[in-house]
């Protein structure tokens, strides 16, 4: 424990997470280029180093970028990374009401919180939650990918059947390419560059920054007035602000990393999660997605809170949560650590080098951010024309990068059409987002439980924490038909 301390706490390891850290923040800020690309750019970097510093490094990057996310979401609208699709959804509509800065402020207070409540539960609990997510197969896996499906019936208040709608392109979208199970090719239209199935960033980038990039070139967008919202402020959020938030933040931190246990899941479905949780408990509903500053820390304590939820499968059991922490599972192998219940006993200095500096890296996270943010915000008083070439450039960049394919951007502009011509018609892309993360989990899930019992449905119901969350699911889907139903019903009562 000692050791570890003083590789934390040295010069150069305090610069190594600085570095990665810095580099993590502007990765996730830049549409399309994730957390996941950053990580693979870093390996071959750190070949030389020693691993504890190079650790420090990676997890650095891996923590930024997953807050970077939100810079661009907020101040765009495009979220960076898909961690932050869901803090578009508060963030832009508080930056176009002139509360950028508190937006941005508070993205970075509870990204930082959710990070270190995650730090805390990896270094006290990581061994024995690591068992825990043993306990999950594949009819676990469906419950949860079915729990986290419900949220689109409470996604849009106005008009659940647009909602319905919206989730169900979301569901096309996910099913196109060749069945995992089968190996028959869906939707595909004889095209080769359709086999492997849609990318999720290109995807993404399409649904929520093409619109944009779109909106951003028609006339009335010219014609807007100059932002004339605070660009600066206090550090910290206010008295008022930390009172209102302190529950999401909760919520979402534990959301998250229970999420982030669970492998194969992720800060795109926590984000989400927490956000819809927040929405369900709050006094007013109606505002999340027209600008609640709940629901911005919500998302990013829930997609923060993942990262030292996925480092527990990843280093206790070697089963990387998500795509990101496979590239870290790598980088632990080529350095010579073998992952596992012995890594803890076996390379004990490592080890507790990255369970702390994983707590320091989100701590100097906010202090590095909020410095940064005095420059990110200007970037609202920059005109339009001006903005628009330049997103469009980042996004074509973030499209080529994931796959060095033209086809990504070809995916990226065809759908962004489609989403801005749906927009226009009132249908919410939100539901197309969740649709599209969770659909290919729940369908694996499913037909790997069908093959373990031979077709048999029971496997669903016999298991207890499926069966709960199959309660729960169904709970909250008559839950929200009936809030529905009811607001439709109070103007006409009103009118009477």
């Amino acid at each position: 424990m000692l050791s570890a301390l003083g590789i934390v706490f040295s010069i150069r390891g305090i610069i190594s997470m600085f570095l990665g850290l810095c580099m993590g923040i502007v990765f996730g800020a830049i549409p399309g280029l994730t957390s996941t690309l950053a990580l693979s750019l870093l390996v071959p970097v750190t070949f030389g180093m020693n691993p504890a510093y190079a650790m420090l490094v990676m997890c650095g990057s891996y923590c930024g970028a997953e807050y970077g996310g939100s810079i661009s979401a907020i101040l765009l609208g495009i979220p960076g990374t898909p961690a932050a699709a869901a803090t578009v959804l508060d963030g832009a509509p508080l930056a176009k009401k002139g509360k950028a800065w508190n937006a941005l402020r508070m993205s970075v207070w509870a990204s930082t919180i959710g990070g270190l409540f995650s730090a805390i539960v990896l270094i006290s609990f990581g061994p024995l939650l690591a068992k825990f997510a043993l306990r999950f197969g594949p009819p676990e896996f469906f419950a949860i990918g079915l729990f986290g499906m419900s949220i689109i019936c409470s996604l849009d208040e106005k008009s659940m059947v647009k909602a319905l709608v919206a989730g169900g392109f979301g569901i096309f979208l996910a099913t196109i390419g060749m069945d995992i199970i089968t190996g028959f090719p869906r939707f595909t239209f004889g095209n080769v560059n359709l086999l492997g199935g849609l990318e999720l960033v290109p995807t993404l980038v399409g649904l929520f920054a093409v619109p944009e990039i779109i909106n951003m070139c028609l006339p009335k967008a010219k014609r807007q007035a100059k932002f004339e919202g605070k660009l600066s402020g206090k550090l910290f959020p206010d008295k008022e602000e930390r009172r209102k938030t302190v529950g999401a933040i909760a919520r979402g931190s534990i959301i998250g990393t229970i999420i982030g246990i669970i492998p194969g899941t992720g800060s795109a479905i926590s984000c989400f999660m927490a956000w819809n949780e927040t929405k369900r408990a709050s006094k007013h509903p109606e505002e999340f997605g027209h600008g609640a500053i709940e629901g911005v820390a919500a998302s990013e304590s829930g997609n923060n809170s993942v990262t030292g939820g996925t480092l527990i499968p990843t280093m206790a059991l070697g089963v990387p949560g998500n795509s990101s922490t496979a590239i870290l599972l790598g980088a632990l192998m080529l350095h010579g650590l073998t992952p596992g219940p012995n890594i803890f006993n076996d390379q004990p200095g490592v080890v507790y080098s990255i369970l702390i500096g994983l707590f320091v890296i989100n701590l100097m996270m906010y202090f590095v951010a909020m410095g940064g943010l005095r420059g990110f915000v200007h970037v609202l008083r920059i005109p339009k024309g001006l903005v628009c070439p330049v997103v469009a450039s980042l996004v074509i960049i973030g499209c080529y990068a994931i796959r060095n394919s033209y086809f990504d951007i070809m995916t990226a502009l065809v759908i962004g059409t489609i989403a801005f011509f749906m927009k226009k018609g009132g249908f919410p892309v939100t539901p197309i987002v969740v649709a599209l993360i969770l659909t290919s989990t729940v369908e694996n899930a499913f037909f790997q439980s069908m093959i373990i019992t031979e077709n048999g449905m029971g496997i669903f119901f016999t298991r207890p924490l499926s069966l709960i969350l199959i309660l729960m699911t169904v709970f909250f889907i008559v839950y929200a038909i009936v809030k529905y139903l009811l607001h439709r019903k109070k103007p006409a009562i009103k009118e009477a």
